[in-house]
């Protein structure tokens, strides 16, 4: 009895670690002459939420204008719906400067394209998400085992343009595709975007708090690729700016 406990405990832990890895990490194949990567991407993964909501994108010009709007992650893009049902891109021109749901604020670079802003302090914290395509082709070994080949330079028919992202495969050979999802962070400090990738990063750029910062840092055990954990740091920055103003 004791045994049979242990294999499902281990049964069940390995589900729950694949349902962790599907949340930023998918693999598909395809021997599509263009594969349409959207297409067969899952929509948990490209979109924060695949409904449109409600949103109100405010322009530099001081107008403001109701939405409704989704982020679509793999190709950058704020989406919404034409009249005629389809998936449209919203435009850059005019110029705007946030763009607000509910819970989130976004605003777009040049650079860097749509971040979501986490805090607009003294020091902004801002999130970017990126999906990386990475496509490899897939050979049949002996008794039609597949055996992975080099990348060569698939990865460099990645294209992006308009709404879709697509791999050339002319030779219609079988393609592995994968698909992961990661996030950075930044600052913005003294009108400058600034990477905050780590402890020593970050720590660098406000030297003359070192001390209260590495105690605050260790204290409450700060992951620098969690934005709870940063929004926390922030927060806290925030507190010993204003103390020495």
């Amino acid at each position: 009895m004791r045994s049979f406990v242990f294999y499902v405990t281990v049964f069940l832990v390995f589900i729950f670690h694949m349902g962790l890895d599907a949340q930023d990490r998918q693999v598909f194949r395809s021997t599509d002459a263009i594969i349409d990567v959207e297409s067969y991407a899952d929509p948990g993964l490209v979109f924060i939420d695949p409904a449109y909501l409600p949103a109100r994108v405010y322009f530099a010009d001081g107008q403001i204008q109701d939405a409704m709007l989704r982020y679509n992650i793999l190709l950058d893009q704020m989406q919404f719906l034409s009249r005629r049902g389809e998936v449209m891109n919203l435009s850059l021109l005019p110029a705007f400067n946030r763009i607000e749901f509910d819970d989130r604020v976004f605003i777009h670079g040049r650079e860097h394209g749509y971040l979501e802003l986490l805090l607009d302090g003294q020091i902004r914290l801002l999130q970017k998400r990126r999906i990386r395509v990475e496509g490899q082709p897939v050979a049949r070994g002996a008794y039609g085992m597949t055996d992975q080949t080099s990348a060569i330079d698939i990865t460099e028919n990645l294209h992006r343009g308009g709404r879709i992202i697509t791999l050339d495969n002319h030779n219609r050979g079988e393609i592995e595709i994968t698909l992961r999802y990661f996030s950075s962070f930044f600052i913005i400090k003294e009108e400058k975007m600034i990477p905050i990738g780590s402890r020593r990063q970050f720590l660098r750029e406000f030297s003359e708090h070192r001390s209260d910062l590495r105690s605050f840092i260790s204290s409450n055990n700060i992951d620098f690729d969690e934005a709870a954990d940063l929004t926390k740091l922030i927060d806290y920055l925030d507190g010993l700016l204003q103390q020495g103003q």
